[in-house]
Parts: C-alpha cells; structure tokens; sequence
C-alpha cells in the first residue's frame, strides 16, 4: 500500500509548533504532487489519489459531509467523496482525503475514519483531531494551489484572486484563504 516515501517522522499530531506541521504537510504535497502529477494546472487529485492504491467512490453523504476516508485494516483504505457539492470544492474535498490517506499511509496502526463534517468551525490545534484537520488542510492547499506556482504567476502580474481560482480550478474562497496564508512569503 505505501508508495510514499515520506520524509517526515513526525505525524500530525506530533507537532507542537502550528508552523512546523504546515510545512510538513507542504514538503508532503509537493513530494506527491511532484511523484505523482506531471502534468498542468489544474492538479487532479482523484488520479493521484488513485495512482497511491486509494479506491475513490462517490456518494450521496447528506448534507453536513464533504468526504471521508475510511481505512478497515492496515491495507485497505477508502476515500467517500459527497457528489453534491460544486466541483470546486469536490476537488478541494478529494483532496483534503488525499492528505487524510498520505497521514494515514504514514502509520503503522489503524485509526478510526475520519469524516470531514461541513463546519465553518477552525480545527482546534490543541486536539490531535484538530493537529489532522489542519495537516490534511495544508496538504490540499499546497496539492492544489502550490505556492512555487503562485510565486510564478505573481511574478507575471497575474496577482487576481479570481484569475488564480480559475487556473487551480478551486472556489474563490479557498484560494483567498490560501493567499492569506502564503501573505508572508508572497512579498
């Protein structure tokens, strides 16, 4: 099952500095991303997914979830993505799960699933729940809108919140939230 090999020794929550465990999750996606995607932008995640040895379904999950991985034994995981939701965000959803299964594929034991419930709650950093949600978070942002990549647009003039929602085919919040966090770095 484990085709990555991950660079970090540490899991999420392991991490007692919030900084730490974003660039952990980063260095993760851009090991991914760089394994597994060679093609342009936008990055799917499903196929990387797939390509990893994940089984990806859709389903009709109700109203308050965007995805769930489930993982029954130490070889068996799979990722639920709730077909109801705009195609921006089901990207974003898969691949969110995606960083739940590069964590999980990081483990020896089994977990309980993780079902990523629709909140407009922020995942606590105290809770090892929370130190997840935030990792798998980070790791779908970078997987989707890489920060090398929005440096380079940048450096082009394209500075659009909107154009660069449009070239990483995510919602237009996800990408402002992202700007908002690579702020520092993008100066």
């Amino acid at each position: 099952m484990n085709q990555l090999a991950t660079r970090s020794p540490e899991l999420p929550e392991e991490f007692h500095d919030l900084d730490a465990l974003r660039r952990d999750a980063c260095q993760e996606a851009v090991n991914v991303r760089q394994a597994f995607w060679r093609k342009s932008f936008p990055v799917d995640p499903v196929k990387i997914a797939l390509a990893l040895g994940a089984e990806v379904y859709e389903a009709q999950l109700g109203t308050d979830i965007f995805g769930a991985l489930l993982q029954s034994s130490d070889q068996s995981m799979r990722i639920y993505i709730d077909k109801d939701q705009p195609a921006s965000r089901y990207r974003f959803s898969a691949a969110h799960e995606l960083g739940h299964y590069v964590d999980r594929s990081r483990r020896l034991d089994v977990l309980p699933r993780d079902i990523d419930r629709r909140s407009d709650k922020m995942p606590d950093f105290k809770t090892p729940e929370g130190k997840r949600e935030i990792w798998a978070n980070e790791f779908a942002g970078e997987l989707l809108m890489p920060l090398e990549e929005i440096k380079r647009q940048y450096a082009s003039g394209n500075t659009s919140p909107i154009r660069l929602s449009k070239l990483f085919n995510v919602s237009l919040p996800a990408m402002n939230y992202r700007l908002r966090l690579l702020r520092n770095k993008l100066s």
